[in-house]
């Protein structure tokens, strides 16, 4: 499955730190209290669905899978047969085993869903039935605790693994050995922690998240196969993942989007930049004609400054015309004289 989008406003995990160490502690003590206790009760079998998944198990470690011959029935009913007090019940009606029924070819079969046998043959083989709800109830705890820790935070795994092994479902049913109803909840919690595990962690490389995605899918589907109705809670989570992903790619192509019209505007932007320097600069003619006047270089020492004409010196000596006012522009101001380029002195 593809990697999905984080979420806003989903807390993020910070660096690992000594509360992360108990946090996990406290979630591993929770599945201590619950393995302790269903371990000092005593294997009993209280209703009759208990009698026929068990002889369906043990059907299975025999090597019949699937349909039992009247005799094979006969058999195993008397061998699983209920004992009180001293005394050992003796099988059903038909000589089956309970909640057993004969087809019409003379075979007999379980009138309960075959899926469960399955997951709890291993453990009957080894002789650990006992640990075959406890070992799926493990595999809930790790699930809940990856996506309730993603989730909510720090102490959100914790919190997720004690609510549920102090649930309904592991009060009532963790301690029945052959009844599926606790290890159907316990697939079901371990599939929609890895899923959501997967849903939010966005860092996580996307080999990993596939993985865990796959694992949390066959985690709903073995739920599924062990009762036919969770197929409701797997069509649910696959239409969760798939609006997740469709929301994803929206998101992808939006972001996608703006930067494309960020960077359009950022282009243009320098194209105005580079024109607008290569512009030619204007010419601005004199108010008084149409001929540019040509101007003095910049280092051009000024007319008073240059030496005088000789040719003009015996101007100085001639009187002034009269009713002349003529001012003479070069003189430099009393006590300042003006040097070359402009300076003053």
């Amino acid at each position: 499955m593809t990697a999905l989008a984080p979420t806003a406003g989903v807390a993020r995990p910070a660096a690992r730190t000594g509360w992360d160490v108990v946090e996990a502690c406290l979630a591993a003590a929770a599945f201590a209290v619950l393995c302790v206790l269903v371990l000092r009760a005593s294997p009993y079998l209280p209703e009759p669905d208990d009698y026929a998944y068990r002889a369906s198990i043990v059907a299975m470690t025999d090597g019949h899978f699937f349909t039992l011959s009247g005799a094979q029935a006969h058999a195993l009913a008397e061998q699983l047969a209920p004992q009180l007090g001293h005394n050992r019940v003796g099988p059903g009606p038909g000589g089956g085993p309970v909640q057993w029924v004969q087809l019409p070819g003379g075979r007999w079969i379980s009138e309960k869903d075959p899926g469960y046998p399955y997951l709890a043959v291993v453990f009957q083989a080894l002789g650990l039935i006992r640990l075959a709800p406890l070992f799926y109830g493990a595999l809930a705890c790790l699930g809940l605790y990856a996506g309730g820790r993603r989730w909510l935070g720090s102490f959100g795994g914790a919190a997720a693994v004690g609510l549920y092994c102090s649930s309904g479902a592991a009060i009532l049913f963790a301690w029945r050995d052959y009844l599926p109803t606790f290890t159907e909840a316990s697939l079901i919690a371990a599939g929609t922690g890895a899923l959501l595990w997967v849903m939010l962690a966005a860092e996580a490389s996307s080999r990993r998240r596939t993985w865990a995605g796959l694992a949390g899918f066959v985690a709903l589907e073995a739920a599924t196969f062990s009762r036919y109705t969770n197929i409701l809670v797997l069509g649910c989570a696959v239409i969760a993942v798939l609006v997740a992903a469709a929301r994803r790619a929206a998101a992808r192509r939006r972001g996608r989007l703006v930067a494309g019209v960020g960077l359009r505007v950022r282009h243009r932007r320098r194209d105005l930049r580079h024109a607008h320097l290569r512009r030619p600069a204007a010419v601005r003619l004199p108010a008084g004609g149409d001929h540019l006047q040509p101007q003095r270089p910049r280092c051009q020492p000024p007319l008073h400054a240059r030496p005088p004409d000789p040719g003009h010196a015996h101007a100085r000596g001639r009187p002034r015309r009269a009713g002349g006012h003529r001012r003479n522009l070069a003189a430099p101001p009393p006590g300042r004289r003006r040097t070359g380029c402009g300076g003053r002195a």
